[in-house]
């Protein structure tokens, strides 16, 4: 089953800082995937995490 996730910065750019949401994607978790240099991503099935929203990176 997929589950929604946010993909968030992990290195700022102009006009984008770290922690922003640049964008949404539902994943299955099966299929290898990877959102990228200087992204990352956290599982969001509750929509909490809107495109243009931060999120608030835990280390």
């Amino acid at each position: 089953m997929a589950v929604a996730y946010a993909v968030y910065r992990t290195v700022a750019v102009e006009g984008s800082s770290v922690g922003t949401v640049v964008n949404r994607v539902l994943w299955d978790g099966v299929q290898p995937w990877t959102p990228g240099e200087g992204l990352a991503v956290v599982a969001d099935p509750d929509c909490k995490w809107r495109i243009g929203s931060v999120y608030e990176v835990s280390e």
